[in-house]
């Protein structure tokens, strides 16, 4: 294995986590902070264009954005976190909850129309049919192997031990 050292004007990085992006830090020079928001900004945009088109997946832009954000700006990464449209896919996929029902739905379904309509009328290339089709197929296993996220899932909390012995007597 092949470690590369790579020297900048100030920065001299000899490990991933001498890397910003890589560790824990936040980002201090203007420039980097500035690229890192402008990237975080076109992934939040491409995300917003894939709740609309299913070739695009929406979660990965965000959390894409949410991960830049992080690292330049906290009032950016506060705002996407909480933001009504966007804030619960990304706290359904950092806590484990996956995608509601209704969004695997309505996310097949225009899959479908929308791949299924263009092998049909666009495309004459055999070959371009049978790799749209694939690749239809291969976003249709994954999002049914996330998990469906249910609002009505039960929690379980542990009990106080005076209330918890009073109940069960």
């Amino acid at each position: 294995m092949t470690i590369i050292m790579l020297s900048f004007s100030k920065y001299k990085l000899t490990s991933i986590e001498s890397i910003p992006l890589m560790s824990g830090q936040k980002v201090k020079n203007r420039f980097f902070k500035f690229l890192l928001i402008t990237a975080g900004t076109i992934s939040i945009f491409l995300g917003f264009i894939g709740i609309f088109l299913p070739i695009l997946p929406t979660t990965p832009f965000l959390l894409l954005a949410a991960a830049l954000y992080s690292k330049s700006s906290d009032k950016f990464y506060n705002w996407l976190i909480n933001n009504r449209l966007f804030g619960s896919f990304i706290k359904n996929y950092r806590e484990g909850n996956g995608i509601t029902l209704q969004a695997k739905f309505i996310s097949l379904t225009s899959l479908w129309l929308v791949i299924g309509s263009t092998i049909i009328y666009a495309i004459d290339n055999n070959y371009v049919r049978i790799l749209l089709f694939l690749i239809a197929t291969g976003v249709t296993i994954h999002l049914l192997l996330i998990p469906t996220f249910s609002r009505r899932k039960k929690v379980k909390l542990p009990l106080e031990k005076g209330f918890e012995k009073s109940v069960l007597k």
